[in-house]
């Protein structure tokens, strides 16, 4: 529910800068478009704000990037949309704003920041923030024990990416 509220921290003030009483939001995580929309629906009454949530994900390629394309030559590019990494940013570096002075930043343990090249890096001290993680998610790997044993590769010393490089390897 936090990511939710700091999501529409962002979009209030989208709507103060551009004094807009009305939000587009387009993102791509479809497990969790009925809670946004319930949550964009109650914040948006309670502030005055229209805010409308416009999903697009899940086994749909490209989906986010091909309404993206479609809504900037239309004119109707969404007020905050995901960017998906250092190559979607490129896409669109032209037109995102620069959060950087914006009080949430000191609030967050992970901005998405840039150089003036446009790699992301850390250290929002040395770029220009452009957004935040919308979710932070854990991924695991599945392994066959017995492909690993053969190889004489321990699972519990794949640490770091060069050890998975030399299982790769032995493997």
């Amino acid at each position: 529910m936090k990511k939710f509220a700091f999501v529409l921290l962002v979009l209030g003030l989208t709507a103060g800068v551009f004094g807009q009483a009305k939000i587009t939001l387009l993102q791509n995580k479809v497990e969790i478009d009925k809670q946004m929309k319930a949550y964009a629906a109650a914040w948006g009454k309670a502030n005055n704000v229209e805010v409308n949530i416009i999903t697009s994900g899940g086994d749909v390629s490209n989906g986010i990037d091909q309404l993206l394309k479609a809504d900037y030559a239309a004119g109707e590019m969404p007020d905050i949309f995901v960017v998906d990494g250092p190559a979607r940013y490129a896409d669109w570096a032209n037109i995102i704003l620069d959060l950087t002075g914006e009080k949430w930043v000191a609030q967050t343990s992970l901005p998405y920041v840039v150089d003036a090249a446009g790699n992301k890096i850390g250290d929002a001290s040395k770029g220009k923030v452009i957004g935040f993680p919308v979710a932070v998610e854990g991924w695991g790997m599945a392994y066959n024990a017995d492909v690993l044993a053969k190889a004489g590769v321990d699972p519990a010393k794949l640490t770091t990416l060069a050890d998975y490089k030399a299982a790769f390897a032995k493997i």
